[in-house]
Order: structure tokens, then C-alpha cells, then sequence
């Protein structure tokens, strides 16, 4: 035990700041950080909690209000408590900022949090010296960014354990923003847990993203999907598309596994792309994962469930859009109907 603590700091004092700084952020996959922004006389506390790769809670409070900025695999949203004003989107793939609308809460967004974690963003980064900061002994580094024709500087000050401590962003176009890092926890919000409410009274700021799914007589393009549907249509298909966050394993499942079995019989087979997801969920069909939003984009369904019942030319015979358990003997009857007529056609 002494010796791999003594191995452990022998390792970190030979590391330079930036790869330090580097392990610290991959070392955990969720966190829940505290920090101060401050700009000119201005000085507002924010937390941030995220769960790589897509899911984060961002809160500013500022003279009595607060602002929220939250994404989810699949939704974006951003509540404004002093006007009370909501806005959302769509969303898929990794962490992104606050919109435009948010003002103030975009400009104190640690953007830079995500570049921290791939040691390439630090190509350029030159050392700045040391010192203690509130007690704690840092290491600084200094990063320097073209902008609209002004340099950008970052400096950042770094601890023994690979921490950030201090963020101070100069841009000669605007004021001096400085971020100092206060806490490092798990969480201060659930973001796993959370479920899209806009609060009751809010107005609607924004129009949301309308959606356009492919309707009867389109064809789905299968070729980048990482399932080889050619070799499973031999008399159709049918298309489930799910989301992480609709958790269909524990309500739509079962409905899934009967039209399965109904559809086995007259020989369709079923597969399902599961969005917003790290892994696949164990299933008994082929599944693909959406990792980076094509077949979102290509399908741009409103909602999940979704399934297509495609013939063997890959064209759509019909759709079914969500889920209740009262429609369950429904939908079996839907799927069987879809393929059964087609060959009647």
C-alpha cells in the first residue's frame, strides 16, 4: 500500500500539468461541479452536473433568479425563472452549450470542459509559472487562440491532483472572464433521472423543431445502419426504433417480444436501432445503436417508440408512433395486417 501511494505521487510529479489535468477529467464518467464566474464587477455561482457522453444540468443564479440549461440524449432545454420563458430542441450526440436565447448563462458556460479531456487540445499549451491559490500549490498553463482579429489567451491553473483551480479567459474585445473552481462531487442533480416538465406557467419561447418522419411508399436507406437488413428481408421487416431515456424494457418490451413472435410466424424478422445510447440492450433481434445521430436524422421521428413495417424493397407499409398498454393486442394486429395485406396487394 505505501508503495503504490509513493509509485502514485512519483507518477503525478513527473506528468505535466496538462496531463494531469487530462487523467483528472477521465477519471470519472459523471460530476457535479461548483464554480464562480466572475466578469467585471459582475460575480455569479453556477453549478454543472454531467454524465458523459450526452447528459448535463447547468444552473446559474443571479440576483434572486436562477436559470437552467439541461440536455438529455434526446432533448435540449432551457428554463429562464425570471421571465419565466422555456425554450427547447432536439438533441442527440455529445455536450453541447446553452442556446443563444440564454445570454448570460451561455457566456459562463465551461465550454473548455470538454476539449479537457483529450491531451491533443494541450498541443500548444506553454507552462506559466506557479503559485498558491487559496493555499493550494498550482501549476499554470497558458493556451492562445486566434480570434476576430484579436489573440484569445487562456490560462489555466492547475493542482498536484490534476484539478482545475482557476480559468481566466482574455479577449481584448471583451471583459476578462474568470472561472474558479470550487467544488468537485457527484451529484448536485440527477440528470439520469430527469424527465422533460416544462414548470407550469412558463411561456413557450421558441418554435421546436418540427418533425418530418418517412411516410407509406418512402424507403428506408439501411446501407449505414450496421445491420445487414438485406440478409434478414426476405419477406419484410419490421424497424423499432427506441431511446435510452424512454426505457422500453420495462413497459414496451413485452409488446415488442409478441409482435416479434406474431411476425416470425409469417416469416418478417424484426431489428431495432436503439438512439442515444452507449450500449445495446439485450434483446432477441438484431440492434443497432444511433452513436452519432444519422438515423435519427434520416428517420426524424416525434417520438419512441416508433416502428416501421418495411416490404422487401425496403418501402414503408405502414407506421406506429408510441405506446400505451392498453394497444398492445393492437399493435400485433397492425404489424400481422401490415405484411399480410401487402402480399394480397
Amino acid at each position: 500500500m505505501i508503495i503504490a501511494a509513493v509509485l502514485a505521487v512519483v507518477t503525478s510529479a513527473q506528468q505535466s500539468p496538462a496531463e494531469r489535468l487530462v487523467q483528472f477529467m477521465n477519471s470519472a464518467p459523471q460530476r457535479g461541479i461548483a464554480f464562480t464566474a466572475t466578469s467585471g464587477p459582475n460575480s455569479v455561482k453556477a453549478k454543472l452536473s454531467y454524465q458523459l457522453p450526452s447528459h448535463q444540468y447547468f444552473e446559474v443564479e443571479e440576483k434572486g433568479t436562477r436559470a437552467r440549461f439541461i440536455q438529455t440524449s434526446d432533448r435540449i432545454a432551457y428554463f429562464q425563472d425570471f421571465d419565466q420563458t422555456y425554450y427547447e430542441y432536439r438533441s442527440h450526440g455529445p455536450l453541447i452549450g446553452p442556446p443563444p436565447e440564454s445570454g448570460l448563462v451561455k457566456d459562463l458556460y465551461p465550454v473548455f470542459l470538454w476539449s479537457w479531456l483529450n491531451i491533443e487540445s494541450f498541443k500548444n499549451a506553454t507552462a506559466d509559472g506557479a503559485e498558491k491559490l487559496d493555499g493550494i500549490e498550482v501549476d499554470w498553463i497558458k493556451q492562445i487562440f486566434p480570434g476576430e482579429g484579436v489573440d484569445i489567451t487562456i490560462r489555466t491553473a492547475i493542482t498536484k491532483e490534476g484539478s482545475p483551480k482557476r480559468v481566466i479567459f482574455s479577449d481584448p474585445n471583451s471583459a476578462t472572464i474568470t472561472f474558479n473552481f470550487e467544488q468537485f462531487t457527484w451529484p448536485f442533480f440527477d440528470v439520469k433521472a430527469w424527465k422533460y416538465q416544462p414548470p407550469i406557467g412558463y411561456m413557450l419561447g421558441n418554435a421546436p423543431k418540427a418533425h418530418f418522419p418517412l411516410q407509406f411508399g418512402q424507403k428506408i436507406d439501411f446501407k449505414s445502419w450496421g445491420i445487414n437488413v438485406a440478409n434478414l428481408n426476405k419477406k419484410g421487416v419490421a424497424v423499432i426504433i427506441t431511446a435510452a431515456d424512454s426505457k422500453p424494457d420495462q413497459a414496451i418490451l413485452p409488446a415488442l417480444q409478441e409482435m416479434q413472435k406474431a411476425l416470425d410466424k409469417i416469416g418478417v424478422k424484426t431489428v431495432e436501432v436503439h438512439l442515444d445510447a452507449t450500449q445495446a440492450p439485450k434483446r432477441n433481434w438484431p440492434v443497432t445503436l444511433d452513436t452519432n445521430g444519422t438515423i435519427a436524422d434520416q428517420l426524424d421521428i416525434p417520438v419512441t417508440p416508433y416502428i416501421y413495417f418495411v416490404n422487401q424493397d425496403n418501402m414503408i407499409l405502414k407506421a406506429w408512433a408510441g405506446y400505451g398498454e392498453d394497444q398492445r393486442k393492437k399493435l400485433v394486429k397492425t404489424a400481422v395486417e401490415a405484411f399480410n395485406s401487402s402480399e394480397d396487394e
